[in-house]
């Protein structure tokens, strides 16, 4: 697992805004504490969810209003489609990377009815047999695609699988009902499935799932989601030499000893970034510096048009729609006096999001000692999941289920266009729902910051294109644009970070002229 890890970190054209965004992350953190150290009122969740208050009781009026609120809010009810089987008919128009996904996924099981409603499921956790009014029993679930522990049944609806992405639809019940969730602002959910890995029959490790589940609670016991997964991260296998050769040669031309990599502290890599003058301690600087190239160490693997997959997971994670961690406690802001030692720097918290980064990294070191502190006294506040921040249950769900690639209205095309430092796009991959821009660059030092490289893309109207839910930022949605053709430009990671609000995605948008001013490439992409 832990190898696994480090080959995802290993990539380079995720490493620069990988960095950033937790750096980001980290800092938004730190605010956040601080703003509630200091007593000040932090930002809230949206407010609690509307709780189920109809009676079906009164004239005939009510209870027309009663079944019509039912309908519009669940159309998969109002058409008497049971919810497993039809998971993407049901939310894939909310999703990030949306579009008519039933149009292309395979159900892992239909429907049944009549006497077969009425079976009685096995329960994964001890064996008893669920109730026959159970999700799983209720809509005719497979065994095999539904298993229950500690009171949640997770059940695998459909999938669907392009030549970039796997797409499991799912749905997870709660016997005792969802607490008050957060949503974002359009209303869509999250589950994370904690410790989950996916490991499919032509890749030899099992990978890590990082995204969460995106959909919608269809009532308070009931979350129909998605997860998708890049299939990217089965196609390259980094081999075990690379690690032993690139250590070797911190150690005999860095002077970094195996002793000093093996504690993996923070402060040995700070010295490996200033020794190779890097920010960004990637593969490709590695090797300009001199050390192993990766590329003579990796296997690669071709996603097979049928392959089976593990899926495997050990807690069902939700974020709270309020947190209630605690407090900091007044004698440690009174023992460390953080307030007056920002203002010896000329700092006020309130004004955190204007901090430059030197500012936040004063910031961030003043918070150090107390929070060390803080964490003694709420050792669980810093872990994921915990009681304050997050709802979960805990089992061992373990699915194995077929996969076919689906290609239908997809397209591949083979750029391999390059400027003279080796920059530009070698492949363009457009799925009905994303379009993947593979990259090629020159080491990340070799930008004109030393940050890396950023790919944009805009639509044949100027729009740019949205990133849709995945972690990759070469993935673009496309529902709802206009892409018979694209504009793929490459800039400076710095340079694009600078002017990336500046960017119109809406009506009328037209960012060429800005992009050609600063872009490193440009490439006009035509699909057919």
């Amino acid at each position: 697992m832990d190898k696994t890890i480090e080959q995802v970190l290993q990539r380079d054209f995720a490493l620069p805004d990988a960095v950033k965004r937790a750096q980001s992350g980290a800092f938004d953190k730190i605010r956040a504490e601080a703003q509630a150290r200091t007593g000040k009122e932090t930002k809230k969740g949206r407010g609690r969810g509307r709780r189920k208050a109809l009676t079906i009781a009164g004239t005939l009026a009510a209870s027309a209003a009663v079944f019509s609120t039912i309908c519009i809010s669940n159309p998969a009810f109002a058409a008497n489609i049971p919810l497993v089987g039809h998971v993407f008919a049901e939310i894939g128009s909310s999703l990030g990377f949306s579009g008519d996904y039933e149009k292309y996924a395979t159900s892992l099981q239909e429907a049944k009815s009549g006497a077969a409603a009425e079976e009685q499921i096995v329960s994964a956790v001890d064996g008893q047999t669920a109730p026959a009014g159970a999700e799983a029993a209720a809509t005719g679930a497979d065994k095999s695609y539904s298993q229950t522990f500690n009171g949640v049944t997770v059940t695998l609806s459909e999938v669907y699988c392009n030549d970039m992405s796997l797409n499991v639809a799912l749905v997870v019940r709660s016997e005792e009902g969802f607490p008050d969730i957060r949503k974002d602002e359009d209303g869509n959910a999250y589950l994370y499935l904690r410790n989950g890995t996916l490991l499919t029959d032509y890749y030899p490790e099992a990978v890590p799932i990082t995204e969460p589940v995106e959909g919608r609670l269809t009532d308070e016991h009931t979350f129909a989601g998605v997860m998708r997964f890049d299939l990217v991260y089965t196609t390259e296998s980094v081999q075990d030499e690379y690690f032993e050769a690139r250590n070797d040669f911190f150690a005999e031309k860095l002077g970094i000893s195996r002793e000093e990599l093996d504690t993996a502290a923070s402060d040995v890599y700070d010295r490996l970034r200033e020794i190779l003058g890097t920010d960004v301690l990637s593969a490709s600087v590695i090797a300009s510096a001199g050390g192993p190239d990766i590329k003579d160490y990796t296997a690669y693997y071709e996603v097979p048009e049928d392959f089976s997959v593990t899926l495997k997971f050990d807690k069902v994670v939700a974020d709270l729609a309020e947190a209630s961690l605690p407090a900091m406690p007044q004698e440690l802001v009174d023992e460390y006096k953080y307030n007056a030692a920002l203002a010896e720097h000329g700092l006020d918290i309130d004004d955190y999001e204007n901090f430059t980064e030197e500012e936040k990294q004063i910031e961030h070191q003043l918070f150090e000692e107390q929070q060390r502190k803080y964490d003694e006294l709420y050792p669980d506040a810093g872990i994921f999941p915990n009681r304050y921040e997050n709802w979960w249950k805990e089992g061992e769900w373990d699915f194995t289920f077929g996969v076919s690639k689906n290609t239908a209205d997809s397209q591949v095309l083979e750029i391999n266009d390059f400027d003279e430092s080796g920059l530009g796009v070698t492949r363009v991959t457009k799925t009905p729902f994303e379009i993947v821009v593979e990259m090629q660059s020159p080491s990340e030092s070799s930008s004109p910051s030393g940050m890396g490289y950023f790919l944009t893309a805009l639509d044949e109207n100027g729009k740019r294109l949205p990133y849709g839910s995945g972690s990759s930022t070469n993935t673009f949605a496309v529902q709802g644009q206009e892409i018979s053709r694209i504009d793929v430009y490459i800039c400076d990671y710095e340079d694009f970070m600078s002017i990336k609000g500046r960017l119109l995605s809406g009506e009328g948008a037209d960012n060429r002229t800005l992009l050609e001013e600063m872009a490193l490439y440009h490439k006009e992409i035509v699909f057919e």
